[in-house]
């Protein structure tokens, strides 16, 4: 027996193959696009190649993230918020505040010592702190996105932009550089308005795991964060396929409960 999550997301897709003991198999993760029943599809399909899938073997699904209701090929549905829970907890068993910084916005998890969701903060004022504000400022300045992060390394300073919206903060970042700030300088002070972002959001706890596309693609937000906050700070390995990770072992658990309740009667 297989089981699978798969989040479709915003920006995109991902899938996590595990097997009855929860041991990730295979992932996969594409482009979500414009059709998220098709991209899921894809990305499936992408996971059971790398897991090296038997074909027709039997697999049980759970979908989550922002296309969820539209897997009607899927075995159910489970919020964003429960699979971040409970793929980073599988991963980490302690008590944590989980920090997921995606394309489209931004979730706080606090997650108690039993792996349960004890609150959460969802920013959905704008795209401001997120992927998409990176990608957007990125694309203004036609650069790449992993070279905005590489030059912000060696950028000095603790300031960031001023402007809170994602079209106004690309306007800003021509300005800046008009005015001759150091380019290096300037990928910086970007980053840490992503940071910046996240902070206003809440007080973290003691332990802190950040998780979504924007901390794996740019290991400098995990290092900034760490400047500003107090508490330990950890990026799981795979830190974008976490909800993925976490509807595949909700699909599991609610396998191992239906065959148990079942042999029980």
């Amino acid at each position: 027996m297989y089981f699978t999550g798969i989040d479709v997301g915003s920006t995109f897709s991902k899938s996590v193959i595990c097997d009855e003991y929860g041991e990730v198999l295979g992932r996969g993760m594409l482009r979500t696009g414009a059709d998220f029943k098709e991209r899921a599809v894809q990305v499936l399909e992408a996971a059971k190649a790398d897991a090296n899938y038997p074909e027709g073997a039997p697999i049980r699904i759970i979908a989550t993230g922002y296309g969820r209701n539209n897997i009607d090929f899927a075995d159910g549905v489970m919020t964003e918020i429960a699979c971040q829970a409970k793929g980073v907890f599988h991963s980490i068993p302690e008590a944590q505040t989980i920090v997921d910084i995606g394309g489209q916005d931004t979730k706080i998890v606090f997650v108690g010592s039993n792996g349960l969701v004890e609150r959460f903060i969802v920013n959905r004022k704008c795209a401001a702190g997120t992927g998409a504000f990176l990608e957007e400022i990125a694309r203004r300045l036609d650069k790449e996105l992993s070279e905005l992060a590489q030059l912000a390394q060696n950028g000095k300073g603790d300031r960031a932009l001023s402007s809170y919206c994602t079209v106004f903060a690309s306007s800003e970042v021509l300005d800046l550089l008009r005015r001759g700030v150091d380019i290096h300088d300037l990928a910086r002070s970007m980053f840490l308005s992503v940071v910046a972002r996240v902070m206003e959001l809440a007080t973290f706890g003691d332990k802190i795991t950040l998780t979504g596309g924007v901390v794996a693609n740019n290991p400098i937000v995990a290092d900034l964060i760490r400047e500003k906050v107090k508490g330990k700070v950890t990026v799981p390995d795979y830190a974008q396929f976490t909800a993925a990770l976490g509807a595949a072992i909700i699909a599991k658990e609610q396998f191992q409960k239906q065959a148990k309740d079942q042999s029980a009667t």
